[in-house]
């Protein structure tokens, strides 16, 4: 057996400096038994001739997503770690969770006694949460794991060691996983981490085995989706990729960022989920920049909505509608639509975030408040319509006649009146007076006169409007009129299941108000339970925007085709990619992409039907 203090002289020698970063180690005895050693430090050691300090976590937050540790695990250094594994005892365990629970529930009936609702409401989803834990290891569905993680960092001399070590440090920053490094212990951390595996410090922490399975970000073939439409082929078995994108079992949130370079296959993805969900009964709504999703639509029996100066149909983007709330009922949001309404203005106006800009908008804000209250519309849900009359001609009692609501031309008229004497306003009048119906850029200045009917999906197709200053705020008017005419309408119904399907919206991104109108939106559709759909061919353009990235992290699917160089590398930061995944998207072939969920990832080769391809590729012949 061999014995590591037998094979080891601790002197302090001054160690020689070397040029190369990572020195490999070729004599595996020089792991077991450096020729030197120097313990004497409380913050390192040196082994030999590498300087080396050594952590160990110490805590972990109450969720863990797939690929947790992507951190320690790409982190570019010459690093080694090991994890410790051992089972609770069953009965153990669920003692502990029996106590535990035992507990809650006498607080809670003490909060009851006492009329008191503090921390009740955390108190119950926790006790929800331990039962349901109990539940399944007790009928073996689940267990509860000890986990120790060592980690070693090394380098060439003390000052690199040092930088390496806040380097790794930061990256675990600012959250309850405490990596504490191993101070007055870095000689058992370093037996603990080597081949020989001698351990002689404990750092034990619990945690199940789903969160055991989501430390590292290793991509595995499996993938856990048993409904829904077929995307692919499993890269790795060649197996059926199903895709049940409202199943909260997978997902937290049914939101969905699409990426990737032209060419790769990304247009035909977002099809395949449209054209596989709305049979389903999945409503989808497609804002269409540059045409490509027409005959998909239409195919599907849904209606195609083409937005010009030389189109019929007419969007209002100040229409506003009753709403649901949970607390209070019925509700008309006038402060939430105001807002919406200063920040389409400030796009049209193509204001800053600078100070002066601001004071332009808070202008903009009183104006749309004048316009609204001319038309005697407040919060009151009862102000939308005109009150009832009894109508001699037919000999009717005529209610719920619904009132007009202001145009853009209305709050141009506002501004105008407020803007009289002020000389830093008078730019912002010429360039609003362009959205007027007078203007040459006014064709939303009108009332709404399109109405959605019981299509099961629909387009709004904006190619005409390809090379227009009217595009984002084209884009913008769809999201408004989808949230007031469908979605909050859709509240009060049955709940049933929708998407909006933003193409190519980097559009948006020109401007930081319009940008923002996006993340606002998307984060709407979200808590009402909808699946907002982002896809963009520059993903670049999102990763450099503060809200762009929102709008992709906040989504808990993310389906990545092959990037440009300088893209792959930051939705490897973003994303938390493993090397596989990154070399497989380096591949750089058309319709092979990465599905990302927190707790799988899959890698998937898109497949289409002789049906899809006709559909997906007519320039092809289908």
């Amino acid at each position: 057996m061999l014995n590591l203090k037998t094979k080891v002289k601790f002197t302090r020698s001054v160690k020689k400096e070397k040029d190369d970063e990572y020195r490999p180690i070729h004599d595996f005895i020089e792991v077991l038994a450096p020729n030197s050693a120097d313990l004497s430090p409380a913050t390192y050691i040196q082994v030999g001739e590498r300087y080396i300090q050594s952590f160990f976590v110490d805590g972990w937050p109450s969720e863990i997503d797939f690929g947790y540790l992507h951190p320690l695990v790409s982190f570019p250094g010459d690093i080694d770690f090991i994890q410790y594994i051992a089972p609770v005892d069953k009965d153990k365990i669920l003692s502990w969770l029996t106590n535990r629970i035992e507990g809650i529930e006498s607080k809670l009936i003490d909060r009851a006694k006492q009329a008191s609702s503090r921390g009740v409401l955390s108190k119950q989803e926790e006790l929800a949460m331990l039962q349901q834990l109990r539940s399944d290891i007790d009928n073996n569905r689940d267990r509860i794991i000890y986990f120790d993680n060592f980690i070693i960092l090394a380098a060439n001399n003390q000052e690199e060691l040092e930088k390496k070590a806040d380097r790794l440090m930061s990256k675990f920053g600012g959250t309850k996983d405490c990596l504490k490094p191993a101070d007055h212990e870095h000689d058992l951390m370093f037996k603990a981490v080597s081949p020989l595996a001698i351990k002689r410090k404990e750092a034990w922490k619990e945690m199940n085995l789903a969160a055991g399975t989501n430390l590292y970000p290793f991509t595995v073939s499996d993938w856990p989706h048993e409904d829904g439409p077929i995307l692919g082929l499993n890269y790795d078995v060649g197996s059926p990729v199903l895709f049940d994108g409202f199943n909260k079992e997978h997902v937290n949130n049914f939101g969905i960022s699409l990426i990737g370079v032209s060419g790769t296959g990304k247009t035909a993805m977002l099809q395949k989920i449209i054209a596989g969900e709305v049979p389903y009964g999945v409503y989808h709504a497609v804002i269409d920049q540059e045409g490509d999703l027409k005959k998909t639509i239409e195919t599907l029996g849904g209606v195609y909505l083409p937005i010009s100066r030389y189109s019929d149909l007419r969007f209002n983007p100040a229409d506003i509608e009753v709403e649901h709330h949970k607390e209070r009922g019925l509700i008309v949001d006038l402060q939430g639509k105001i807002e919406d309404m200063v920040n389409l203005s400030a796009v049209m106006a193509g204001l800053t975030d600078s100070a002066d800009h601001k004071v332009i908008a808070a202008y903009m804000d009183r104006a749309w408040r004048k316009a609204y209250e001319k038309c005697e519309i407040t919060e009151d849900p009862r102000s939308l319509y005109h009150d009832a009359y009894f109508d001699p001609q037919n000999g009717q009692f005529v209610t719920k006649r619904k009132k007009k609501p202001p145009q853009f031309g209305d709050f141009y008229h506002e501004f105008c009146s407020l803007a009289e004497g002020i000389n830093e306003l008078q730019g912002t009048v010429l360039t609003l007076e362009r959205f007027t119906d007078k203007g040459t850029l006014g064709i939303f200045d009108c009332q709404t006169n399109v109405e959605l009917g019981k299509a099961p999906c629909a387009g709004f197709g904006l190619r005409d409007l390809h090379n227009s200053e009217l595009l984002p705020i084209a884009n913008i008017v769809v999201l408004s009129y989808l949230e007031n005419r469908f979605l909050k309408k859709r509240d009060l119904d049955d709940g049933s299941l929708f998407r909006v399907d933003a193409d190519e919206c980097q559009e948006l991104f020109k401007n930081l108000y319009s940008a923002k109108a996006l993340e606002t939106y998307f984060r709407r559709f979200r808590k009402r339970k909808g699946g907002p759909i982002a896809s963009t061919q520059n993903f670049q353009k999102f990763y450099e925007n503060e809200h762009g990235r929102a709008v992709i992290q906040n989504s808990d699917t993310k389906i990545i085709f092959a990037q440009h160089e300088g893209d792959l590398q930051r939705c490897a930061e973003l994303f938390k990619l493993t090397e596989g995944e990154l070399e497989f998207l380096g591949m750089g072939l058309a319709h092979h992409a990465i599905i990302k969920q927190p707790k799988y990832s899959v890698r998937v080769v898109t497949q289409f039907s002789p049906w899809e391809q006709e559909i997906f590729f007519p320039e092809h012949g289908g």
